[in-house]
């Protein structure tokens, strides 16, 4: 148990800079934002040519994988019972352990589950919240470290659709948001070797209704001087919180422009050296932040504003100075990150597009619920390279590894590429 914990301690602080291109360690990737250095990923595919195995599934999970160089971990309900398995990148299943009970559908459109949060990975540890609130972290063995009831230690969810957020790994620490009307809101930092909390914060609001749910994931904003903050768009308000205190450093109000007392919000921000990117929901704004602010940044802090095509469940992706997002009706758009100004927007299909675009090997990666997969250039100018069919229903989002893409469909893990 020492040496494994003395291993653990080594690995979580690593900065995102030293991740490789075999490495999606958690929702949004490596620097959170929907970005990978995988080469050679794949363009064009069939069920005959380019897809390279596919492992059955026990249940439905919007979850996305988490990727570590040879090892795929992925959460998934059998019956009530939720587990996290352990997938080899040959398509082995390695093993899977048993988290919680207790599963059933959230909401009225069927598509949430207890399964729907992403499991996060540092190498040697994994760590899996399901929505019953056991969080619990295993090592690369399946070895349990430590396992933990969140909802009978800090209360019930009582969002509509139950948990909808990923856990984020944060140097030291998991950042999990708990963001609700039937309760007092909170955000919470618990130790990831320990599993013990180490702050809690409550989140005032002055949403009102269903705006007070919220189903967005944390992101992180790291600045120069080692500093940390992390970032929530939820319940009509964006909130900054310092890392190693939970101290609310910043906020940013003006989510909320038509007062709609239903706007939940599902999208995560994005952060990238120079701004952070937040959404709203249901063509609300989106908004480039300049970090660094204090108190109401509001007026102050803000870059620029988007109000045409913006999303309501796929966050954003980020990478060389484009900023790409999808509607929920498959309309695409790429935006110029720094000012903001459009450089394409188009529709690409029928359907819903819930999953988050991904971009890797200069192309972007999109995919809407009956699994048709767009592939196009990561480019100012507008190219459809190939449209693909995975064949069954999804909801997750793309995992890239060299060569390599991963699907988590409503029935398989499905590896594609060489």
């Amino acid at each position: 148990m020492h040496r494994r914990l003395a291993l653990f301690g080594l690995i979580v602080l690593l900065p995102c800079t030293l991740f490789a291109a075999d490495e999606w360690p958690q929702w949004r990737g490596p620097t959170g934002r929907g970005a990978s250095e995988a080469k050679d990923l794949p363009v064009q595919w069939s069920e005959d040519q380019g897809v390279v195995w596919k492992v059955p599934l026990p249940g439905r999970s919007s979850a996305t994988p988490a990727l570590w160089r040879d090892r795929l971990f992925v959460s998934t309900p059998d019956g009530e019972d939720l587990f996290l398995f352990s997938i080899s990148t040959a398509g082995d299943v390695l093993w899977k352990r048993r988290v919680g009970t207790g599963n059933r559908v959230m909401g009225w459109n069927s598509k949430n589950n207890f399964a729907t949060p992403s499991p996060v990975t540092d190498g040697a540890h994994v760590w899996v919240l399901i929505g019953s609130g056991d969080m619990a972290c295993f090592d690369f063995d399946g070895t349990e470290v430590w396992h933990r009831e969140l909802t009978k230690e800090h209360g019930p969810v009582t969002s509509d659709f139950g948990l909808g957020c990923s856990p984020l790994l944060a140097h030291d620490r998991l950042i999990f948001p708990c963001i609700q009307r039937g309760a007092e809101s909170y955000v919470l930092a618990i130790d990831a070797k320990t599993g013990k909390d180490i702050w809690k914060i409550f989140r005032p609001t002055s949403a009102v209704g269903e705006s007070r749910d919220a189903y967005s994931s944390p992101a992180l904003y790291e600045y120069p001087d080692g500093r940390a903050e992390v970032i929530l768009c939820a319940a009509d308000v964006v909130t900054a919180y310092d890392l190693a205190t939970g101290k609310e450093t910043w906020r940013h109000g003006e989510i909320n422009l038509n007062g709609n007392t239903t706007l939940r919000i599902i999208v995560t921000p994005v952060t990238t050296d120079d701004l952070i990117y937040v959404t709203s929901a249901k063509r609300g704004p989106v908004y480039a932040i300049r970090p660094g602010g204090s108190g109401d940044v509001t007026q102050s802090h803000r870059v620029w504003t988007r109000l045409r095509h913006t999303p309501d469940i796929a966050s954003p992706a980020v990478n060389d100075g484009l900023f790409f997002m999808v509607q929920e009706v498959g309309v695409a758009t790429c935006l110029d990150a720094q000012s903001g100004d459009e450089y394409w927007s188009e529709r690409l299909g029928t359907g819903l597009f819930g999953s988050s675009p991904l971009i890797g090997d200069g192309k972007v990666y999109v995919v809407n619920e009956q699994g048709k997969v767009y592939v196009l250039a990561a480019d100012k100018a507008f190219k459809l390279l190939a449209t693909n069919d995975l064949g069954d229903f999804t909801l997750a989002s793309p995992v890239p590894a060299d060569g390599r893409l991963y699907f988590r469909t409503e029935k398989y893990l499905m590896c594609i590429g060489k």
